[in-house]
């Protein structure tokens, strides 16, 4: 409380947390990653990969301690259909650009957040300068 000025979490992380969501799923349903998600789908189903989720989705767990040769195959397939479609480099630059845009709506309000981290910083070093250490 000392530092934070509350006992609660930081009401600005709540926006902060919310934008990164907003952003991120602005990206996930645009047409842009949408196709690129729909060739990247056909070329893991041309590889014969059975790989069930998603490519933003954690991938199912390994059945044993160690990958066994269809995991393997199914991961290899999962990097090179990323890699081909471009993928991850798409969907990256179309969140990034809501992010952006995203930044530059809320401009104010993040401001204020940085003045209130800044202050927070602040005072964490002034309460560590009057600890006293053995």
């Amino acid at each position: 409380m000392q530092i934070t000025g509350t006992t609660s979490y930081p009401v600005d992380a709540e926006l902060l947390r919310g934008l990164d969501f907003e952003s991120f799923e602005l990206g996930r349903r645009d047409p842009r990653t949408t196709r690129v998600i729909d060739a990247w789908a056909a070329c893991m189903e041309a590889s014969g990969a059975t790989h069930a989720a998603g490519p933003d989705e954690k991938p199912p767990a390994l059945r044993g301690s160690q990958a066994d040769a269809e995991e393997i195959r199914t991961a290899l397939a999962d990097v090179a259909c990323k890699e081909n479609t471009g993928l991850v480099g798409t969907w990256a630059g179309v969140e990034a650009a809501y992010q952006q845009d995203l930044l530059r709506q809320h401009g104010t309000e993040i401001k204020d957040i940085e003045r209130q981290r800044q202050s927070q910083l602040a005072k964490t070093a002034e309460t560590i300068r009057k600890t006293e250490y053995p």
